[in-house]
């Protein structure tokens, strides 16, 4: 049912719900839907939840660090769960059996809640806050980290998002590879084929199995499939670089 409803309307759907219901139902369903796309469209909900439940004034601190990130919010969407859910669909997307690159909305949508609460809790310091020492785990008494990332921040990145990265790596050399191989063998193929005798490429033609299609709409699926993996990719090379200033 979820799968032919549009963004709006699942987001309408889940407003229904009270809070601690809405954030149990996006948990929940992120970590057992099987379809890449809408375990995205999920994660892009949550995030979007997390956003509405962010206080437009982060609560204040005391210059004890070990207070940071333990605010009990009265919010489920500003907990060490809403954290736990990002991190669950990167786990789960790494353990795919079809692999990195048809978990690529996942793995987009992933790091772009991952970026928006690394963002949203450093932002919470002055600009001029001494930093702690190299290697301290202490948190800047201004940061506001109600999900934990800051302060699970060695444990994120050693555990998930350096992994992550390096295996996305290697998957966009294979896809790369296979798209220089393939696009002269696609246009060659083309030529041979009188002009009266082509066929109008499928707009449903997929890559399934390894296999993509000698055809435009398959090299443009490929194609489309490298530019989001790319995009995926970068998001969380450039959240690896702000969390290792940090």
């Amino acid at each position: 049912m979820v799968a032919v409803l549009t963004l709006q309307q699942v987001q309408r759907l889940i407003t229904v719900f009270a809070e601690a219901a809405r954030f149990e139902l996006l948990d929940s369903a992120i970590a057992t839907c099987p379809y890449a796309p809408i375990t995205g469209l999920l994660l892009g909900i949550l995030k979007d939840q997390i956003s509405k439940a962010w206080p437009q004034l982060a609560p204040p601190h005391t210059s004890d660090s070990s207070n940071s990130g333990v605010h009990s919010p009265a919010s489920p969407f500003l907990s060490h769960q809403a954290l736990s859910s990002a991190l669950t669909a990167i786990t789960h997307a790494r353990q795919a059996a079809s692999g990195l690159s048809q978990q690529v909305e996942v793995l987009l949508a992933a790091a772009n809640l991952l970026r928006f609460l690394w963002l949203k809790s450093s932002s919470g310091g002055a600009a001029d806050e001494p930093k702690p020492a190299s290697g301290s785990t202490a948190v800047p008494a201004l940061i506001y980290d109600p999900t934990g990332l800051y302060t699970r921040k060695a444990a994120v990145l050693q555990d998930y998002l350096l992994p992550l990265a390096e295996e996305m790596k290697a998957e966009l050399s294979q896809l790369t590879a296979s798209l220089e191989e393939q696009e002269p063998k696609a246009d060659n193929a083309h030529r041979s084929v009188p002009q009266q005798q082509t066929v109008q490429p499928s707009t449903s033609a997929r890559i399934e199995s390894g296999s993509i299609p000698m055809d435009g709409a398959g090299l443009n699926a490929l194609r489309l499939l490298l530019f989001r993996m790319d995009m995926a990719y970068h998001v969380i090379e450039r959240l690896i670089e702000l969390m290792r200033a940090a």
